[in-house]
């Protein structure tokens, strides 16, 4: 079988999460391609130094490596992205509007660099998309995920054995909002996401009704979840994929971001020395 591996956004923990994460979908052992969307961010922990380090770790695996600030003429990156801003904000005014009653701007949690970030992964998707078209190559899983995630417990599943076998053409594994896999086809639909963001409100707009995770089982509306997650990716990701034909299946919960001031915490479930 062959694998594509795609990677998005800045080092940042790379230095303790990524051997993990190599370990995790058995690079070593499976026919991998890799692609790298990220920046030239001294503050995301980017250097030549660390460049280095990830292409020794990645060899000949490695097919495409693309900074934003490189491509970002060619594909007209800032324009988009903007564009994409812009219609993040709309969608948030038009919801203060309409929830003018509930709405406390101390809770509203917004963050507008989503909408950059979903356009590339939708970017680095089609990226991988031509390469296939170029090389006549057919990949049987598409895993894509983040540098910085990492075990933060003692993790029941070390490594991601469902690998060995082909996907469930319609399943969508993942660990929401930092690692997911699977056929191409659904990693293509989850890719088009930023084309539906921000789901949550725009299922309102259709429905006059959020999703009902916005709910309690006795049906009453959720106004703090509503304050936290009606536009963060989160609750619009598994609303998104709770609405179409992919099923969700979630994976191995204590795989999750590590930051910078947790890494000593967690190294204790560094799978570093493990077989």
């Amino acid at each position: 079988m062959k694998y594509a591996l795609m990677i998005y956004g800045g080092f940042r923990t790379f230095r303790y999460c990524f051997h993990q994460l190599l370990k995790y979908i058995h690079f070593d052992e499976l026919d991998y391609d890799v692609f790298i969307l990220t920046e030239r961010l001294e503050s995301q922990n980017w250097s030549e130094e660390n460049e280095e380090i990830i292409r020794k770790m990645l060899g000949s695996k490695l097919k495409v490596f693309f900074y934003v600030q490189d491509i970002e003429k060619s594909y007209n990156l800032t324009e988009n992205e903007n564009k994409k801003v812009q219609e993040y904000y709309e969608k948030v005014e038009e919801c203060k509007k309409e929830f003018k009653h509930i709405v406390d701007k101390k809770m509203f949690i917004t963050d507008t660099f989503c909408s950059k970030l979903f356009y590339r992964v939708w970017l680095q998707n089609q990226i991988r998309i031509k390469y296939e078209q170029d090389t006549d190559t057919k990949y049987d899983w598409i895993v894509r995920t983040r540098f910085d995630i990492g075990f933060r417990k003692e993790p029941m599943e070390p490594r991601l054995d469902i690998l060995y076998s082909k996907p469930t053409p319609d399943i969508y594994y993942c660990i929401l909002g930092m690692f997911s896999c699977g056929s191409p086809e659904v990693i293509n639909y989850e890719s088009n996401f930023i084309n539906s963001w921000c789901h949550c409100w725009n299922y309102y707009k259709q429905n006059k009704r959020l999703p009902s995770v916005f709910y309690t089982d006795d049906g009453e509306f959720d106004e703090v979840f509503f304050h936290y997650w009606v536009f963060m990716p989160e609750a619009n990701i598994r609303c998104y994929m709770k609405d179409s034909k992919y099923p969700i299946c979630e994976l191995n919960v204590a795989f999750q971001a590590v930051r910078y001031w947790l890494v000593d915490q967690y190294k204790i479930y560094d799978l570093k020395n493990k077989k």
